[in-house]
């Protein structure tokens, strides 16, 4: 699924393409497809079950036929819901609404990235890499942070939030190339966290861990960057957010795509779980081995 949404990011990118679904029950048995170019032309094919290779593909240029199909094609259209709505950075105020929606919903939650999350990250942290950036709006961002951490603490009151993170290496926080996680911001992206900001960080990670039986950090076991961010609540939607440029995020509450991220994760974090008192151990070591290259 991610291989084929990667396939189609210079499409979406261009903002040309829109993914529709219909949201109810479907025999399978009569499959109908329909391209129009209104006034132009159209082509329109009907299938039985297994004969899709199998058949007639028809073209129309009549007028009055192209018309007929292209009413067809919107009545369709008409009853169908959004697959999933792109965002990119032209319409990051829409990504920043859509995304305090989804996190107000009080649900499991499941996470997976290569970066550490924003709703994690301490007040001095964020603050710091602020103050290190370009951006002029940063009270508003401020504001924007405040929000999403508060509907993190907000959820994990009485639903479970389980994070499956890939933390870096310790040569890799010591040298600043340790990514920052992206918000949805383009002048944030380049920037990384200093050793301190990442070992304050980890310290914030072990506190919420040790106050909140519903948190849980999962170590990622592969070492390997991942250029996604999957993020999903169970029966309510996900976004998959595109870790490397061009940036974009996609979320959807397609019910059939909600659940295979959801069992994907869910697996994910099964094959990765470790006690809760040893993820605190070994958060701790690296906190202790980044003091260590912190001194002078």
């Amino acid at each position: 699924m991610l291989e084929a949404i990667s396939k189609w990011i210079p499409l979406y990118m261009s903002g040309a393409i829109e993914p529709y679904y219909y949201p109810k029950k479907r025999d399978g048995t009569f499959s109908r497809t329909i391209f129009v170019a209104p006034k132009k032309a159209a082509i329109s094919a009907n299938s039985l079950g297994p004969m899709a290779d199998n058949i007639t593909n028809i073209l129309f240029q009549e007028e009055m036929a192209v018309e007929s199909l292209r009413e067809e094609f919107n009545a369709y259209l008409d009853m169908c819901k959004p697959l999933m709505h792109i965002f990119t950075y032209k319409n990051r105020n829409e990504y920043f609404r859509s995304l305090n929606e989804f996190e107000k919903e009080v649900e499991n939650t499941l996470l997976k990235g290569s970066e550490l999350s924003l709703v994690t990250m301490p007040d001095n942290v964020a603050k710091s890499i602020l103050e290190r950036s370009r951006v002029k709006n940063k009270k508003e961002l401020m504001d924007y942070y405040y929000l999403r951490r508060e509907n993190f603490f907000n959820v994990i009151k009485s639903k479970k939030i389980t994070e499956i993170i890939r933390v870096d290496h310790v040569l890799n926080i010591k040298n600043g190339f340790s990514r920052i996680p992206y918000a949805g911001i383009n002048s944030l992206s380049g920037i990384t966290y200093t050793p301190s900001e990442y070992k304050d960080h980890l310290k914030n990670i072990v506190s919420i861990l040790k106050q909140y039986e519903n948190y849980n950090f999962i170590i990622e076991k592969t070492t390997s960057y991942v250029d996604y961010r999957l993020y999903v609540k169970e029966d309510l939607g996900a976004f998959i957010k595109r870790n490397q440029k061009p940036y974009v995020v996609f979320a959807t509450k397609e019910a059939n795509i909600t659940a295979a991220l959801w069992d994907y994760l869910n697996l994910s974090s099964k094959d990765n779980k470790s006690d809760k008192k040893v993820v605190i151990k070994n958060l701790q070591k690296l906190i202790g081995e980044l003091e260590e290259v912190m001194t002078p």
